[in-house]
């Protein structure tokens, strides 16, 4: 694929899913129909919503039909929904110029036993190709080396096989460098640094002996990547990975622009929550011509995405399907965890929320039929929920004569 002035840039714009594992039918636009596709998508669902299998999918879908069969014959279990015999995988393309659609569909076929290819339509021609890395939640090994151009196969490998390794990191720097000059690639690292949230003030450097260092304020000064904390390591690893794959693919120009499609499964790996807030905003600077598709737990990275761009799976039963997603506007992290269409998770830890439940039961019971000793219950309740880490709360002259209040308005509900 070259990015030249010849080549026909495409981004997906629908997704359609059927018989697919626990999806019946599933369908996704990526943007409106009069306007671009949409560059960003986040999945959140819970664990057994078929989250990988969507991202999977894709890959399925835009692989050769060689790759896409290799991938369908590795041991990730069974595809086709359980009592079908078919199931399909249609993906439709869009030019970035909005000239034109192409739809691409895989079908599969299962003999009860085993899953296989049945056919693939219509074949890739090279003006429709599309670059695409996937990454998987082994994307923390490193060294691998196909040893041949770019494949599909190979740039979403860790997707589908989590023992797999990414390229070697220092290998695809140096490569980068000598393909884009030194200042080109200096800005390429900028905006690497930019999606790890460091600061002009950090350098990664490739020093005259070999490896990878990085320096700066809060980490010190030339620690090996592989002394690197996790969560800045491995998000590092892979966006070295993806570059290097672009330049396989012939997919990023001398400016260091990726032209693409990139998925990522649980892009909040090992990420500080801080990070987890402003990765995808930091991406879509890095990276403003790669169309993005992730899955999430975090509430902080589906608060960080707007409404249309989040795609909730919910199972019903034996299949998923895709549930409205609110307006976030206001929202806060907390709003997020607990609004039932999104992550519908308690924030309380489990001894708290037993106190609680215990308290609004105690209260439901009318004041002149309450025992002493539920009072006294009811009072100790109140004592411990109070919230410790606001003690000005405590003090606060208005919130006294609230509870001194309520105690008034309870004493009296008692002698009637």
């Amino acid at each position: 694929m070259h990015l030249s002035s010849d080549t026909r840039l495409a981004f997906l714009k629908r997704i359609e899913l059927e018989n697919i594992r626990a999806f019946r039918h599933l369908v996704l636009e990526l943007g409106e129909a009069s306007v671009q596709p949409q560059m960003q998508t986040v999945v959140i669902g819970r664990n057994g919503t078929c989250k990988t299998t969507l991202l999977r999918s894709i890959a399925l879908g835009l692989a050769t039909e060689g790759d896409a069969a290799a991938l369908l014959s590795l041991p990730n279990g069974r595809w086709i929904t359980e009592g079908e015999k078919e199931g399909s995988i249609r993906l439709w393309i869009e030019l970035a110029d909005r000239s034109e659609v192409q739809e691409r569909v895989v079908r599969l076929r299962s003999d009860g036993r085993k899953d296989t290819l049945d056919t693939r339509e219509p074949s890739p021609v090279s003006p429709w190709e599309v670059f695409l890395c996937a990454y998987g939640l082994g994307r923390g090994n490193l060294g691998g080396e196909p040893g041949r151009g770019y494949r599909v196969i190979d740039s979403v490998a860790t997707l589908f096989r989590y023992e797999d390794r990414l390229v070697h990191s220092e290998l695809v720097l140096r490569r980068l460098k000598d393909f884009l000059g030194t200042e080109t690639f200096k800005a390429v690292l900028a905006g690497m640094k930019r999606a790890l949230g460091l600061s002009p003030e950090h350098d990664i450097e490739l020093p005259s002996g070999g490896g990878i260092e990085v320096s700066g304020p809060g980490l010190g000064e030339h620690i090996p990547l592989e002394g690197w904390a996790d969560g800045y390591r491995m998000t590092l690893s892979w966006m070295i990975d993806f570059f290097g794959w672009a330049m396989r693919a012939e997919a990023i120009d001398t400016s260091g622009e990726v032209r693409g499609i990139l998925l990522i499964d649980e892009i909040e790996q090992h990420l500080h929550p801080a990070m987890q807030a402003d990765l995808l905003g930091h991406l879509r600077q890095a990276l403003p011509g790669v169309q993005t598709l992730v899955t999430t737990h975090s509430p902080l990275v589906a608060l960080s995405t707007p409404s249309e761009q989040l795609v909730a799976l919910h199972r019903d039963d034996t299949q998923i399907r895709r549930a409205e997603v609110p307006s976030l506007t206001g929202f806060s992290a907390e709003d997020v965890l607990v609004e039932e269409t999104l992550f519908g998770t308690d924030p309380y830890a489990p001894a708290t929320r037993l106190k609680i439940d215990r308290h609004q039961e105690l209260k439901r019971i009318p004041p002149t039929t309450r025992s002493k000793k539920q009072e006294r219950e009811i009072r100790e309740l109140a004592d411990e929920l109070r919230p410790d880490a606001l003690p000005a709360l405590r003090d606060d002259p208005v919130v006294a004569k609230l509870d001194e209040l309520t105690a008034l308005l309870e004493a009296q509900g008692r002698e009637k």
